[in-house]
């Protein structure tokens, strides 16, 4: 697959400016987004419950192409570990001033942890309401069908009791 060149270059006047590079990278852009309004360990914690191994270790050889004055080591340990390791690793890089990495965009919005209003899935939601109100449905009819079946007992037991004060009238 071709390598294409996410870098866009506008005429400005007299001289080429180039802007940044936007790098397509759902973890990565939710780093580096949060870093300003959550704490690192909270990131960590969210990235290292959400993203996969492989994800995660694809977010670190996404960094390694705009970084060189930072290392990057590729951590031991089980997935947990490794996880843990590699994303408190790409948050100080994110973190780090004098890194000059791109802007991270995420595409499939479904890969962005849901920490807040902001990246609630709507659907999901719309599909819990769903199920909800098809609980509270069968419970309304399971209600309605336990108050016909008291009805129905409290009239055969009355007319249980009809039919037993007549036998002793007899």
């Amino acid at each position: 697959m071709p390598e294409t060149d996410h870098s866009a270059v506008g005429d400005y006047g007299d001289t080429q400016h180039t802007t940044p590079a936007v790098e397509v990278t759902e973890m990565l852009c939710f780093i580096q987004q949060k870093t300003k309004c959550m704490t690192v360990d909270d990131i960590i914690k969210v990235c290292s419950d959400f993203y996969t191994t492989d994800d995660v270790e694809k977010a670190r050889l996404t960094l390694l192409k705009y970084v060189t004055q930072k290392r990057l080591p590729k951590h031991k340990g089980s997935d947990a570990e490794i996880r843990t390791k590699t994303i408190t690793a790409v948050v100080k890089l994110c973190l780090y001033p004098a890194s000059s990495i791109p802007v991270f965009c995420a595409l499939n919005l479904t890969r962005l942890p849901p920490v807040d209003t902001d990246h609630v899935d709507v659907t999901a939601l719309l599909a819990e309401i769903s199920a909800l109100r098809r609980e509270v449905r069968a419970i309304t009819q399971l209600k309605v069908e336990v108050d016909q079946l008291k009805t129905l007992l409290c009239s055969n037991v009355s007319s249980g009791r009809q039919e037993s004060s007549d036998a002793s009238l007899l």
